[in-house]
């Protein structure tokens, strides 16, 4: 249900850019060689859609949180150490589908309006949701070693980690100086 919400929300949107952009544009001089992305950035208010950057997010997460959890138990069981055994298991949950979100979403939102974005703030605040997810996981009693544990943790994950990406990516996003467009002079001769 959620995968079908993701791809319905991914879709529509995305399709209907080119033709968002027109509007904006009719009678403006723009330099051929720059891309439509491009020109996003350069309209002063203009931002990449929370939705299609949140529906990136949860698609990633789906992926992400499973991958991690089965790694993350397989890298545990090579030692026979009980302090080389936890740390893969704890830090390669905690940190592989934090960053895959973060950096989903923004290059998501960074194809639609370069340069706006950063990347290291969403993905402290995805690794501080996840801390706490985890810690709220592991207390609930969600376990990779059963098929809901891992359900559950993949559900929680796919809901809080795209909308901390988000939520950081658009709050700390930077506004550009509204550039000058710049008319070619005509030269003529008399």
């Amino acid at each position: 249900m959620v995968l079908l919400a993701t791809l319905v929300l991914c879709a529509s949107p995305l399709e209907a850019s080119a033709a968002s952009l027109t509007p904006h544009l009719e009678g403006a001089l723009l330099d051929e060689t720059r891309s439509e992305a491009g020109l996003l950035a350069d309209q002063p208010g203009v931002r990449a859609r929370p939705a299609v950057m949140f529906s990136v997010g949860v698609f990633t997460a789906m992926f992400a949180a499973p991958t991690s959890l089965l790694l993350g138990r397989w890298m545990g069981s090579w030692s026979n150490s009980l302090i080389g055994a936890a740390l893969p298991a704890l830090l390669v949950p905690l940190l592989l589908p934090p960053i895959a979100v973060a950096l989903a979403e923004w290059w998501t939102a960074d194809d639609e309006a370069p340069g706006l974005y950063q990347r290291l703030v969403p993905i402290l605040a995805t690794v501080g949701v996840q801390l706490a997810v985890m810690a709220v996981c592991v207390l609930g009693g969600l376990s990779s070693g059963n098929a809901q544990g891992v359900a559950g943790f993949t559900a929680v994950d796919a809901v809080f980690l795209p909308a901390a990406a988000t939520l950081s990516l658009r709050l700390t996003a930077q506004e550009h100086a509204p550039t000058a467009m710049v008319a070619p002079i005509l030269a003529t001769t008399f």
